[in-house]
C-alpha cells in the first residue's frame, strides 16, 4: 500500500514566500533602485521565466516610458514612445495584459498598434500604479515558450509591482525631504548673508548722516566745512532711500502687487535722460560713457511703464558703473521684430559663467559677503528681472571674468496710434506752471513732526 499527495502548489507557495521576503530585505539593503531590480529577477527567476525582464518609469511631459532595467535577448531600448506598443497600453489601461503570440496580434488589431521590438511567443506586462496614476510598467516576456505564463505568474507579478511602488514612493520622498532640506540651508544662508549685508548698506548712510550732522553743530565749523558736510548728509540720505525703495519694490514684487501703468512715452527720450543723469556721476576720466538709439523717431513712441522701464536700465548702468574702472560702458536700443531690445554692456570684471543665471536671484551675489569689491544690497537684478517679466519680455547676461558684461534685455514693442509724442526739451520736462492771480491755502495734514517742519521751512524759504 502507499499514498501519494502532490505538493506543487504548496512549494510554489513557499517559493512565493521567499521570493517576498528576500525582495523586501533587498529593498532595505539595495544601494540604488537598479540593485534592487537586479534583486526582483533573480528571486522571481526561482519561480517564472526572468530571462527577460524589463522595468521602465513613465515620464508624462513627454509620453514616454524610460528604462530603468532593461535585460532583453533581442532587443535594447533607452526611452520609447507609449504610442503604438504593448508597456504603453498596460501604463494608459493601467491593468495587466497577458499574451500568447496570437492573442497578442489580436490585441494589436484591436487597439490599432504598430509594435515596437521583437514579437515574443508569450508577453506578460504589469502597471506600477501609484494613487490613481500608471508610473510605470514591469514586463517579462518568452521567445520560446508560449506557455511560459499564466493568471498565477500575472497575480505574483501584480504583488511584486507594488512592493516596487512603495520603493518608489519612499525613494522620492526621501530625495524631496533632502531637496528641501538643502534649500532651506541655502536659503537660510542666503538671508543670513543678506541681512548681514544690508546691515552693512543701512549703516553706512546713516553713520554718515548722523556722524556730519553732530559735526554741523559745532561752534568751531567754518561755513566752507558746513557747506561741504551737507554735501555729505545730502548723499548719505539719497543712499539710503535708494537702499530702502529697493526693499520696497522686493517686498511689493514678492507680495504679487507690482503692477503695469503704461503710459505714452518716447524711448529715445528716456534714453537721452538717463544718459545725462549718469554723465555727471561718471568721474573717472578712463571710462568713457555713451549711447546709441536705432530707434526712429517716428518709431521711437511707444506705450510702456516708463518708471519700471528706466529702472530696469538705471539698475544696470549703475553696476556697470560700480565694476568698470578703465575701457568703457555703453548703452542703447534697437528693434527686433517685434520687440524693443535694449542693452548695457561694459568692460569692467565681468561674471563668471556659473553665476549668470543666479546673480537675477533675489539675496544672491557674486561677492556675497561685506568685504566684496563693490557696493549695493544684491536686490537690483531681480527687481530688475521681476520688471521685464512684469513688461513681457526676458533677460539675460553675456559675459566673462576679464573681458566685461552685456546685459540684454527685451520688451513687447507698442507703438503708438497716430502721430509720435510731444516730447518737451529735458530743461522743461517735469516742469509745472500755474498761472493764477489768486491766493492760494494749501492744507497739509502730517503725523510726523519733523516732515511738517521741513515742508513750513521749505515753504518760507520759497516765500522770502
Amino acid at each position: 500500500y502507499g499514498t501519494f499527495q502532490d505538493i506543487t502548489q504548496h512549494k510554489r507557495a513557499e517559493n512565493i514566500q521567499t521570493v517576498l521576503y528576500q525582495i523586501t530585505r533587498a529593498t532595505m539593503v539595495s544601494e540604488t533602485f537598479e540593485d534592487l531590480l537586479n534583486v526582483v529577477r533573480k528571486e522571481l527567476g526561482r519561480i517564472l521565466d526572468t530571462t527577460n525582464f524589463i522595468v521602465a518609469l513613465y515620464e508624462p511631459e513627454k509620453d514616454t516610458l524610460k528604462k530603468v532595467i532593461f535585460i532583453d535577448e533581442k532587443d535594447e531600448f533607452i526611452e520609447w514612445e507609449t504610442e503604438n506598443t504593448l508597456s504603453g497600453m498596460v501604463v494608459k489601461l493601467r491593468k495587466t495584459v497577458l499574451l500568447d503570440k496570437d492573442e497578442e496580434a489580436r490585441f494589436a488589431e484591436k487597439y490599432h498598434l504598430n509594435l515596437l521590438g521583437s514579437p515574443a511567443e508569450c508577453w506578460l506586462g504589469v502597471p506600477l500604479i501609484s494613487g490613481d496614476k500608471a508610473i510605470g510598467v514591469m514586463v517579462v516576456q518568452s521567445y520560446t515558450d508560449p506557455k511560459a505564463y499564466d493568471q498565477s505568474s500575472a497575480k505574483l507579478m501584480e504583488i511584486i509591482a507594488r512592493e516596487l511602488v512603495l520603493l518608489i514612493e519612499r525613494k522620492k520622498m526621501l530625495e524631496d525631504l533632502v531637496i528641501a532640506k538643502e534649500k532651506a540651508e541655502e536659503s537660510d544662508r542666503l538671508k543670513t548673508a543678506f541681512l548681514n549685508n544690508m546691515s552693512h548698506e543701512i549703516r553706512t548712510p546713516l553713520n554718515g548722516i548722523m556722524g556730519f550732522t553732530n559735526l554741523l553743530n559745532d561752534p568751531e565749523t567754518t561755513p566752507e566745512e558746513r557747506d561741504y558736510y551737507s554735501r555729505i548728509i545730502n548723499q548719505s540720505g539719497r543712499q539710503l532711500m535708494s537702499i530702502i525703495d529697493d526693499i520696497i519694490n522686493m517686498a511689493t514684487i514678492e507680495a504679487g502687487q507690482a503692477k503695469l501703468r503704461e503710459t505714452e512715452m518716447n524711448v529715445n527720450q528716456l534714453l537721452k535722460d538717463i544718459y545725462l543723469q549718469f554723465l555727471n556721476k561718471i568721474n573717472n576720466s578712463q571710462v568713457a560713457f555713451n549711447y546709441h538709439s536705432q530707434v526712429g523717431d517716428k518709431q521711437a513712441a511707444i506705450m510702456a511703464d516708463e518708471t519700471k522701464l528706466m529702472q530696469v536700465l538705471v539698475n544696470l548702468i549703475g553696476n556697470a558703473i560700480k565694476f568698470t574702472e578703465h575701457g568703457g560702458i555703453k548703452f542703447g536700443c534697437r528693434l527686433h521684430d517685434s520687440e524693443l531690445l535694449f542693452y548695457v554692456e561694459d568692460s569692467g570684471i565681468g561674471i563668471p559663467e556659473e553665476f549668470h543665471e543666479i546673480i537675477f536671484e533675489r539675496f544672491r551675489q557674486v561677492e556675497p559677503d561685506i568685504n566684496r569689491v563693490a557696493e549695493g544690497n544684491g536686490l537690483g537684478l531681480a527687481i530688475s528681472k521681476a520688471y521685464v517679466g512684469l513688461m513681457g519680455g526676458e533677460i539675460r547676461v553675456e559675459s566673462e571674468p576679464g573681458k566685461g558684461s552685456k546685459f540684454i534685455f527685451t520688451i513687447p514693442y507698442k507703438p503708438v496710434s497716430g502721430e509720435p509724442a510731444e516730447v518737451a526739451p529735458p530743461s522743461q520736462a517735469g516742469e509745472a506752471i500755474i498761472h493764477t492771480d489768486k491766493t492760494l491755502t494749501i492744507l497739509l495734514v502730517e503725523d510726523d513732526y519733523s516732515c511738517l517742519l521741513y515742508t513750513s521751512d521749505a515753504a518760507d524759504e520759497e516765500d522770502s
